[in-house]
């Protein structure tokens, strides 16, 4: 019989580090064993109380995993810095070969592209809110200063909590990832988010047959699908101002679309980096300092004002069968329906209604243009 709607164990107490405190803690939630590893400094809380930065394990990974190879749990102890790593539920995925098997995924738009068909899936971004209840009820933290990091899979699902909880992050960083197709959606509270992908990256190379991503401003190109998800999410202009050395090449987005609330987007190429969280064994350079530095200069802001109200388009039903319907279109807005490579398969539009009988059943990206190029809107359907 269930009493509550989730239960702590701590299992034990480790003390991994000298100056730390390890906790190993399960939590029941949604009828599932929910794990994660909390690393704490034994030294007292800065004033405010401590910075927490989840730290998120890829495909097949574990928080264990990361717990090891990430660099956060000793730079959690030099900086004063509550350190936390997940753990993912795993789910079966199809490969590209047709082939399924078992594997930890977090519940984002990357697994529900590659999801088996039935499956029950759990709500990750609840399991995000419930641990920082329970951190936070048992130390004392700062709640201006909680962040997340990921890598791969677990990339991805920073970019969906970046969206869905700009009320518990601070900021967020992505690395060899990007925000997914199914996942971004224009927000109006925003966070700072920096995403991070190397050249040689090994995912990129075998969805794409492309050798290497090049280290210029042709990167851009090749990475734009996963740019224009995180400028459409939240509300940036595509200008940029870049800085480069011989090892990165940075691309900071800052001016809102017209009646936006400012943020602050950043997209990092790494010259030589293969698919891997940086940790300074594996790459020269060390991800979780350079993410700390990233994170302690964003604290959680308060949104007071109300952007402007920009024409909303609403669509439904979604999913789809045969006729789709748009609200709110005006004459010489432009609509266009595509699939996720980018081909473009309808345009026509009659009494502000889709016909798509003829499309394959799939998931496509609505995109629609005002007149006066004053925004533009995507939705995600799904064709059945």
């Amino acid at each position: 019989m269930k009493f509550f709607n989730f239960f702590i164990i701590v299992l034990f107490l480790f003390p991994k580090l000298f100056f730390s405190q390890r906790f190993d803690v399960k939590i029941l939630l949604e009828d599932k064993l929910r794990e994660f590893i909390v690393v704490k400094p034994l030294t007292p809380p800065p004033p405010g109380g401590y910075p927490i930065v989840f730290m998120l394990h890829g495909t097949s990974g574990d928080g264990e995993k990361f717990f090891n190879i990430s660099g956060w749990k000793e730079l959690g102890v030099k900086e004063n810095i509550v350190t936390v790593f997940p753990s993912s539920l795993s789910y079966c995925i199809v490969e590209a070969d047709g082939s399924k098997h078992p594997t930890t995924k977090w519940n984002n738009g990357d697994l529900q592209s590659v999801a088996c068909p039935n499956q029950e899936f759990k709500d990750d971004v609840l399991f995000f809110k419930k641990m920082v209840d329970t951190i936070s009820a048992v130390s004392n933290i700062n709640s201006s200063m909680i962040y997340v990091a990921g890598f791969s899979n677990g990339g991805v699902m920073a970019g969906k909590l970046a969206l869905e909880l700009p009320d518990v992050f601070a900021a967020a960083t992505c690395t060899s990832a990007f925000i997914h197709d199914l996942d971004s959606n224009r927000v109006k509270s925003k966070i700072p988010f920096w995403n991070m992908f190397g050249t040689h990256d090994s995912m990129f190379i075998e969805r794409t047959g492309f050798p290497y991503v090049p280290f210029n401003d042709s990167c851009l190109a090749y990475m734009r699908n996963g740019i224009g998800n995180a400028l459409g999410s939240f509300g940036l202009d595509t200008q940029y101002i870049k800085t480069q050395d011989s090892l990165t090449l940075n691309y900071e987005y800052t001016t809102p679309l017209n009646g936006e609330t400012p943020n602050f987007f950043k997209f990092s190429m790494i010259n030589g980096m293969g698919h891997n969280y940086p940790n300074g064994v594996n790459f020269p350079m060390f991800g979780a300092a350079l993410h700390w530095e990233f994170f302690k200069s964003h604290q959680k802001i308060s949104y007071t004002s109300t952007p402007q109200k920009l024409n909303e388009i609403y669509v439904w039903p979604n999913p789809v069968s045969d006729r789709l319907n748009l609200s709110e279109l005006n004459f010489g807005d432009q609509v266009k329906i595509m699939d996720l490579q980018g081909r473009i398969y309808k345009t026509d539009i009659l009494n502000n209604q889709l016909n798509i009988q003829e499309l394959p059943a799939q998931i496509y990206i609505l995109s629609i243009l005002h007149s006066d190029h004053s925004s533009e809107h995507f939705k995600i359907i799904k064709v059945r």
